[in-house]
């Protein structure tokens, strides 16, 4: 009686387990989306105020020297105006802009990605 108890017990905790790890997963997909998007709007203000037109972006991680992934994103925006073609690379994270630079137009992100 008692083993058939136990295993019971075990069975019940390995599908909690197993639906609260489902759960978890399920939400770290939107919670990454969103935190996207408020580096983007971040991005998007900045861009605004300085009167640079957005044609297109895109995100990468943004890394340290070594290749190690930080908590910052790292956004290039694609500006066309009457002046010209303009890339900006934007170093992003949650609260703001840690900094911006205006880049080369035939570079790209994975130019300045380390290799190793």
């Amino acid at each position: 009686m008692e083993l058939t108890a136990s295993v019971r017990a075990g069975s019940a905790e390995l599908i909690g387990l197993l639906a609260a790890s489902a759960l978890s997963l399920a939400l770290l997909y939107p919670i990454h989306l969103a935190l996207n998007h408020i580096c983007i709007l971040h991005v998007r203000r900045y861009c605004s105020r300085k009167g640079i037109p957005i044609t297109d972006w895109r995100c990468s991680p943004a890394l340290d020297a070594d290749g190690t992934k930080t908590e910052f994103t790292l956004i290039e925006v694609l500006s066309e105006s009457a002046s010209g073609k303009r890339r900006f690379r934007f170093n992003v994270w949650l609260f703001g802009i840690r900094t911006v630079s205006e880049v080369e137009y035939g570079t790209s992100i994975s130019a300045h990605v380390p290799k190793g």
